[in-house]
């Protein structure tokens, strides 16, 4: 092994520092973007969440409308006798009973499949998993201890 003299050890040790210094300071800089982009994608998903909010409202609305209408004509249809209900007229009813029932089966499904975009908690949880800074870096004060004892 070879030795090293003080000269090239307070070099080494200067270098050392200096690359401690640039490490942390990028990691700092890279955490700062990281914040930066975090706002960012918040800033985007605030009015996409409102608007959910608002589609969500609207779709209560219009089922509350639905299922009203759908059971006006259950009471319409049930104050007629059975021969009305075999009828033309009754079959209309029954049938326009049935397509409304049938759209707001459809209304559930639909908004269903747009529940399944992912919430901006659960975006910026993902991001923060995938970049983790925490303790990035702690091994540069064991190489300085280390180096302090050679």
């Amino acid at each position: 092994m070879k030795k090293i003299d003080m000269d090239e050890y307070k070099h080494l040790e200067e270098q050392f520092l200096t690359t401690q210094k640039t490490f942390h300071a990028k990691v700092e800089e890279a955490k700062e973007k990281l914040i930066e982009i975090q706002m960012q994608i918040t800033n985007i998903f605030e009015p996409v969440e409102e608007s959910y909010d608002d589609m969500d409202t609207a779709r209560d609305s219009l089922k509350e409308f639905l299922d009203e209408q759908v059971g006006d004509l259950e009471n319409y249809i049930g104050e007629k006798s059975e021969k009305w209900e075999e009828g033309v007229k009754g079959q209309a009813y029954i049938c326009w009973k049935e397509h409304i029932e049938e759209v707001s089966a459809q209304l559930d499904e639909s908004f269903s499949e747009l529940s399944d975009i992912p919430e901006i908690d659960t975006v910026l949880d993902d991001i923060n998993t995938e970049y983790e800074f925490d303790g990035l870096g702690d091994n540069f004060g064991d190489i300085a201890s280390v180096m302090a004892t050679v």
